[in-house]
């Protein structure tokens, strides 16, 4: 079922729910004959509680979880409250992951643009664009800028570990040795992982910062810390540190630039101005990238 909500559907799913629980009609093929209020099909209304977890469907039988028990006490049968609207568009949110998420950190009107005409008038019915929101509507809005934020974090967090085994990989295979993989320890190293410059001087560290990206070459970044900056041009005696670019979506890409090649796009500070990170487009070394399978 694809990202839909509706006033309709919200009061449809609502009052089949409650009739299902008056009448104790359990079965699919018996709540053929529960009446349809707002020309929503009872099916998609089923379907919408199931998505929730509000019931689950099992072999044609129909119960209710603790959620949905919960929502049933939330509602007069008549009119849905304020409060239940704002519950049940966050499970939307949660479980739909409609397509004008990730606006939502930048603001509820950046959110708002992007929904559909039906979405618009829940989010309105709910109150959640008041001109002048009550302290509970900033808190919601907060809620779910915060875990698209870390939702996002956490993606960021997998497509990089994408990244760090890829390069485990390769210089296991470049340089015969087992590199170490120091940012599954520590995060705090400065750099990921741990390989050698060359085969035939083993003892001459290449101390390797991973980037990845699924975006495509065009859209790919690259985010450099003012830590790894510093560590970067701070290395160690005998050791050297590099990048390693990764393009692990549609594109499979590779590339190893140097601190020399980054260093013209990293700021320059002035005044009393520092700096903190720096985002720094792939397409910049795009000479420098090969194909993913010329080299594992």
């Amino acid at each position: 079922m694809k990202a839909y909500i509706s006033t309709g559907l919200v009061a449809e799913t609502l009052l089949a729910m409650v009739r299902i629980q008056s009448l104790k009609c359990t079965h699919l093929d018996k709540l053929s004959s529960v009446r349809i209020t707002y020309g929503i099909r009872l099916a998609d209304a089923i379907s919408f509680a199931q998505k929730l977890g509000w019931l689950n469907v099992e072999k044609q039988e129909v119960s209710f979880t603790k959620k949905g028990e919960y929502i049933l006490t939330q509602f007069d049968g008549r009119n849905v409250s304020g409060e239940l609207w704002r519950k049940i568009l966050q499970e939307y949110i949660y479980t739909w992951k409609p397509i004008w998420i990730n606006r939502i950190p930048y603001g509820r009107r950046e959110a708002y643009y992007f929904m559909s005409p039906d979405e618009k008038r829940c989010f309105e019915d709910a109150g959640l664009m008041e001109t002048d929101p009550e302290s509970e509507i900033v808190e919601w809005w907060d809620t779910i800028a915060e875990y698209v934020r870390s939702s996002r974090n956490l993606h960021l967090d997998k497509t990089g570990r994408v990244g760090e085994r890829l390069t485990m990989k390769y210089e296991k295979m470049r340089t015969g040795k087992e590199p170490r993989w120091i940012s599954f320890e520590s995060n705090l190293a400065g750099y990921d992982i741990i390989s050698c410059k060359d085969t035939d001087v083993p003892d001459e560290q290449l101390l390797i910062e991973v980037k990845c990206s699924e975006q495509l070459m065009s859209g790919a970044t690259m985010i450099i810390s003012r830590y790894e900056w510093e560590t970067a041009t701070t290395q160690h005696k005998n050791s050297t540190y590099c990048f390693y670019l990764w393009l692990v979506g549609e594109q499979r890409m590779f590339a190893s630039v140097s601190v020399g090649d980054v260093e013209p796009h990293i700021p320059k500070e002035a005044g009393l101005g520092t700096w903190k990170s720096v985002e720094i487009p792939f397409n910049v070394f795009e000479k420098r990238f090969v194909p993913m399978e010329a080299i594992i």
